[in-house]
């Protein structure tokens, strides 16, 4: 055990212990010392990799934005396919039936079943009351049952 110090006190005038510090080896501490030098690169270092995530960050926002235009075209591009395919094949019925009347057009004409007449008769008219004379046979119908 160290000695103690003692130290007087002359306003009081007593003798009072001297206040002492945690007693401390001699040992050398070891202590990674990083130089200016090291510190200054690390903080370069740093700079250019902050630097380069931004410039990725700002790469990326670009890119996406680009791929949202691009898919905004294809889908316009997509609906005014749609409606073409929808005309498209409006227009193919329409043809259809087309062909089915120029073919039947063309069987009635082979067959001459509706000839334009050849000369037209005038006729004088006659009166302008018409005579209608009922049928004197009597209808007679057959009675089914459920009805």
């Amino acid at each position: 055990m160290p000695a103690l110090k003692y130290s007087y006190d002359y306003n009081q005038q007593v003798l009072k212990p001297a206040k002492q510090t945690p007693v401390q080896e001699q040992t050398p501490l070891k202590v990674n010392v990083i130089k200016d030098d090291s510190k200054s690169k690390i903080a370069k270092l740093n700079k250019i990799l902050g630097a380069s995530l931004g410039i990725a960050v700002i790469f990326s926002m670009l890119s996406y934005s680009v791929v949202v235009a691009q898919e905004y075209k294809i889908s316009a591009l997509h609906s005014n396919i749609m409606e073409l395919n929808y005309e498209n094949i409006e227009l193919e019925n329409k043809l259809e039936q087309i062909k089915s009347y120029y073919s039947v057009n063309q069987k009635v004409a082979q067959t001459k079943a509706l000839d334009k007449a050849q000369s037209v008769l005038e006729v004088s008219q006659k009166g302008s009351d018409v005579e209608f004379s009922p049928s004197k046979q009597k209808l007679k119908v057959k009675s089914v049952l459920g009805y």
